[in-house]
């Protein structure tokens, strides 16, 4: 039990601390999982918006890239058809300019406003019919302006040449841009999207939003990534830009258009693509705080609980303590009693014997005192009684030696670390310390005031002895003290051997 107790004494403070580091630890580290799974999830579901809007900007880009070379190849059937009619007038060896006008007329008809069309005859083109002829290839300039139809327009012409390299005529068509823009206008990119149309000598043919103030065909700021793309002449291609326009930053993806000397870049803003994410990335940050303070609360309460266990825990060990006290007190004169005298000097005689140090004893016997009973009365028994033991104590020196009531009128002294000649001086120290009390004792034999004797005896623990061989030895010292005459000192003859 006493070992138990001391455990308990010793560990349970440890074990409320343990359990007070675990509650923080633990929710320290729940709380960075929590961290970490809603970083996690911000960072992922922001990636799968971004691959989300990179594949409708690719799959948007190609749609406006295929529409755009379809535009240019319906002009160039148109080209085509007049071209047809070039011929024919060059078969026929006349040039009918009623002929060329109806067909003129006839594919800007078909066509209505989206193309214009024209024959323009070469030097000579109406006088010198004869000879083969020669189609150049269509060829596709940059944005210019329609003096005619007063609006910006994209050239498309094939040149007709004779055989001889001579032209004899060029047919024309102009795309118009306003019309274009017309439909770029209709795809939905967002509040803050773009679309470019951009020539391949780094001028631009169209843009939505439209730019405030620019004509097509000037030179703009483009980005540092638009332009390392025209100017590789790779395919397609997919960067991060910021605007030279409004700053904005955007995902964009270029393409060239087959066939064409142009560009077209279609870019979502960052605001608009991730509208949807950040909205969610609030809601986790929500629920992620919601879940953090829920554990701190709990770690709080936890805490609490600890706290008031520990509280508890505390109350419990002074009371334990204060029981113990009480059970290894003796009541009358408030030193050890036999019980805490047994298990001291069990435990002295170990710790001495690994120390290798010597362990006294000093039996301490009141003279006559039951005469002192019969003489003064029991209370005054009592009374010198504690006297003595309270005189005992303040002889003794350092703090591991105590002195306890063996019984009835009997006490001992245990000195740990103490050699016979040292435990003989204190002994005497304190005979003469209790002399000089002068308590009146007119029923002793050997003076008229109460005296001990005293039997000292010391050991160096081993194996060969125990505890009770030194009790043994110490009682017998005390006996010879008494036959001796009382009021004196006995000590055994060697540290090892029997009292003489």
């Amino acid at each position: 039990m006493p070992a138990i107790e001391a455990l308990t004494e010793t560990t349970a403070p440890r074990v409320a601390a343990s359990w007070s580091r675990l509650v923080w630890y633990g929710g320290g580290l729940i709380i960075l999982i929590i961290v970490l799974l809603i970083g996690r999830a911000l960072e992922r579901t922001r990636d799968d918006a971004r691959q989300a809007a990179s594949t409708h900007l690719s799959d948007l880009s190609l749609i406006l890239a295929d529409n755009f070379s379809n535009s240019l190849a319906s002009a160039d059937l148109g080209l085509l058809a007049l071209q047809d009619e070039v011929a024919r007038q060059h078969a026929r060896l006349a040039w009918d300019t009623a002929a060329i006008a109806a067909a003129q007329a006839a594919q800007n008809t078909r066509h209505h406003d989206s193309y214009a069309y024209q024959i323009v005859p070469g030097p000579q083109g109406q006088r010198r019919m004869q000879g083969a002829l020669a189609s150049g290839a269509l060829q596709i300039g940059a944005p210019q302006f329609d003096p005619l139809r007063r609006q910006w327009s994209i050239p498309l012409f094939r040149r007709i040449h004779r055989a001889d390299g001579s032209a004899l005529a060029q047919v024309r068509c102009s795309l118009a841009l306003p019309l274009l823009m017309q439909h770029l206008a209709r795809v939905n990119i967002g509040p803050g999207g773009s679309i470019g149309l951009y020539h391949a000598g780094l001028r631009w043919a169209a843009r939505i939003p439209p730019l405030p103030g620019a004509n097509p065909n000037q030179v703009t700021p483009l980005s540092a990534a638009l332009r390392r793309f025209i100017l590789s002449g790779a395919p397609r291609a997919e960067f991060d830009f910021d605007s030279t326009l409004d700053g904005r930053h955007r995902l964009a993806c270029a393409r060239k258009i087959d066939g064409a000397p142009y560009f077209i870049q279609v870019a979502f803003a960052d605001d608009d693509y991730l509208r949807a994410w950040r909205i969610m990335r609030w809601r986790l940050l929500v629920v992620g705080l919601f879940m953090v303070t829920v554990v701190l609360a709990g770690m709080v309460m936890l805490q609490r609980r600890i706290f008031d266990l520990q509280r508890a825990m505390a109350d419990s060990l002074a009371k334990n303590e204060m029981l113990r006290q009480i059970n290894m007190t003796d009541g009358l004169t408030g030193v050890a009693n036999r019980r805490c005298f047994d298990q001291t000097l069990s435990t002295e005689w170990r710790r001495c014997g690994r120390a290798g140090l010597p362990l006294a004893l000093v039996m301490v016997d009141v003279d006559h005192f039951k005469k002192y009973n019969d003489q003064y009365g029991h209370q005054a028994g009592d009374l010198c009684l504690a006297k003595v033991a309270e005189t005992l104590s303040q002889c003794l020196r350092r703090p591991h030696e105590i002195v306890a009531r063996y019984g009835g009128e009997e006490f001992a002294m245990i000195l740990p670390h103490t050699s016979l000649e040292a435990a003989l001086s204190l002994a005497d120290k304190a005979r003469c310390a209790i002399l000089e009390l002068n308590i009146p004792h007119a029923a002793s034999s050997c003076a008229p005031r109460v005296t001990v004797s005293l039997g000292v005896a010391a050991m160096l623990p081993d194996q060969s002895h125990s505890a009770v061989s030194l009790l043994a030895a110490a009682d017998a010292c005390l006996y010879l003290a008494k036959q001796g005459g009382r009021n004196r000192c006995c000590r055994q003859a060697s540290d090892q051997g029997l009292p003489a």
